[in-house]
């Protein structure tokens, strides 16, 4: 699956649901996990993985208005001006979420080479 599939695959999970919030669930030397729930009371219903990331910046937690598009590819002036900010290497993509309480050009912003779609143990499927 191409890394636009993916993002399109997960905007059309959180687009479903009526809201949902974010955190991150782990960075390692390589890996960001972004879990993501409308009830933070249960474990999350999906689970974003950032492959090879090189760059992360943005809050802990955060929440999206799922009318929109949560999770977009950057492109042109802003990817241009992140590329320079963290000298972004040819083969990775910055990834941008739409956060309700940030601005729209805010962050959170990834830099990786990857991600996938992980469902969680709360995952909701397109039958319910």
């Amino acid at each position: 699956m191409s890394i636009e599939d993916e993002v399109r695959r997960v905007n059309e999970y959180i687009q479903r649901r009526p809201w949902f919030d974010f955190e991150v669930d782990s960075l390692t030397a390589r890996n960001l996990s972004v879990t993501g729930t409308i009830d933070e009371s249960f474990p999350h219903e999906i689970e974003v993985l950032f492959e090879h990331v090189i760059a992360f910046s943005g809050p802990s937690t955060w929440q999206t208005d799922t009318s929109h598009r949560s999770l977009s590819i950057l492109s042109g002036a802003r990817a241009y001006e992140l590329n320079l900010r963290y000298q972004v290497e040819q083969g990775f993509q910055l990834f941008q979420f739409r956060a309700e309480h940030h601005p729209e050009d805010g962050w959170p912003v990834i830099a990786a080479e990857g991600l996938k779609m992980i469902a969680g143990p709360y995952f909701v499927s397109e039958s319910r």
